[in-house]
C-alpha cells in the first residue's frame, strides 16, 4: 500500500485514506475480502480539532492484523447485505454499523501502537451499546479493552457502579421497555431483538428487573400509569395477595378474588408458574407454551413432566377456551 509491502496471514484489515493506492496479491490460497468505500463529512459547528498534535485516525492509512476478527468480519458482511437491499432504513443502519466498526478498528490500532486512546470503560461501553443484542461474555469484553476480566470488572464498577454484564442487561431492558411502550411487537419478537432467544427467560429477566412481567408492563403503560422504574412495587398492587377472615385474597387488575377452597385444577398463563408448580410436585392441568404462533411447545427441561398438561396457547395469546376446559373437574 502506497509503495510499501506487508505480508499478511489469516485475518487483517486495511484502511486506505483518500488518495491511497493498494494492491492485493494472493499466495497459494485465495483471498476472501470485502471492500467498503465511505466519505467522512464534518458535522457543522462541531469541534474542528479533536486530535491535537496528531493526525485524525480517519486520515491515516494502515494495515493491521486483527485481534478479534470474527466480530469485525460479521459486521462487514452485515453492512454488505444491508446496503445491497437499497432500503432507506437499512442504509441508515449501515452508517451506524460502519461507524461502530471503524471505532473498534481505530481503537485496536491505537492499542497496538501504544497510544493512550480512550479509557477501557469507554471502549467497552461503546462496544456494548452496539452489540448488546448479541451474546456477550466478560472475557470477550476484557480482551477488547486489553485487560483481564477481573481488572475490567473492578474498573467498570468504579465508574458505572455496576458490572459490565449488568450494564448489558440494563441496555437490553431499556430497549425492551421502549418497544413495549411504543410498539405492538409480540413479546417473542421483543425478546429476540433484545438478545434473548427464549421468551420464557426474557420474561423472567424483565420481571426481575422491573418487578412485573412484560405483558403486564405493556398493559399498565396502555392504561396511562406511566414509565415504571425497576422495583416500583407495581407487582404488589396488581399481582399480590393478602389474608382475610374468609381466606386468601388475590389482587389483580380487575379487582380482587377471594379463594374459598383449595384449587383442584390449575391452569397457568406463564411457563415459569408451571415450573414453580412442578417444584411443589403439582402438575398444572393446563399451561401456555413457548415458541411461535404456529409451533408451541413446553421447554425441554420440564417437557416430560407436563405430558398430561393441556396446551393453552402462548404467553402472548392464551387460548381462553382451552383454559376453560382445564378448569372443569372431570
Amino acid at each position: 500500500m502506497n509503495g510499501g509491502d506487508c505480508r499478511i496471514q489469516a485475518f487483517f484489515a486495511c484502511h486506505a485514506a483518500k488518495g491511497s493506492s493498494f494492491t492485493l496479491t494472493a499466495g497459494a490460497e485465495s483471498i476472501h475480502y470485502t471492500v467498503i468505500t465511505y466519505k467522512a463529512v464534518l458535522i457543522t459547528d462541531s469541534a474542528h480539532e479533536q486530535y491535537p498534535q496528531r493526525n485524525h485516525p480517519l486520515n491515516t492509512s494502515f494495515i493491521h492484523r486483527l485481534e478479534l476478527p470474527a466480530g469485525l468480519h460479521q459486521t462487514a458482511e452485515e453492512i454488505e447485505a444491508k446496503w445491497g437491499r437499497g432500503e432507506g432504513l437499512e442504509r441508515f443502519h449501515v452508517n451506524a454499523l460502519l461507524q461502530g466498526m471503524l471505532y473498534e478498528l481505530m481503537m485496536e490500532v491505537e492499542r497496538g501502537r501504544g497510544g493512550a486512546g480512550p479509557d477501557m470503560v469507554d471502549i467497552v461501553t461503546t462496544y456494548i451499546a452496539g452489540h448488546y443484542r448479541q451474546e456477550l461474555e466478560l472475557k470477550e469484553l476484557a480482551a477488547l479493552a486489553g485487560c483481564s476480566a477481573r481488572q475490567l470488572q473492578r474498573r467498570f464498577k468504579q465508574e458505572k457502579l455496576i458490572g459490565p454484564m449488568e450494564y448489558v442487561i440494563r441496555l437490553r431492558m431499556e430497549s425492551a421497555q421502549r418497544m413495549l411502550r411504543h410498539t405492538d411487537a409480540p413479546i417473542s419478537e421483543i425478546a429476540e431483538r433484545t438478545g434473548y432467544r427464549d421468551m420464557y427467560y426474557f420474561s423472567r429477566a424483565f420481571k426481575k428487573y422491573y418487578g412485573v412481567p412484560p405483558q403486564l408492563y405493556r398493559r399498565s403503560a396502555a392504561f396511562g400509569t406511566g414509565a415504571l422504574p425497576a422495583h416500583t412495587g407495581l407487582s404488589d398492587r396488581y399481582a399480590a395477595s393478602y389474608e382475610s377472615l374468609q381466606g386468601p385474597v388475590i389482587c389483580h387488575m380487575r379487582g380482587e378474588y377471594g379463594v374459598t377452597a383449595t384449587p383442584r385444577r390449575i391452569a397457568v398463563l406463564d411457563v415459569q408458574y408451571a415450573d414453580h408448580l412442578l417444584a411443589l410436585d403439582i402438575a398444572p392441568a393446563g399451561s401456555v407454551g413457548t415458541g411461535g404462533s404456529t409451533s408451541l411447545h413446553f421447554p425441554q427441561y420440564i417437557r416430560d413432566r407436563l405430558r398430561a398438561t393441556e396446551m393453552t396457547g402462548s404467553y402472548e395469546y392464551p387460548d381462553l377456551e382451552a383454559v376453560e376446559r382445564c378448569s372443569r373437574i372431570l
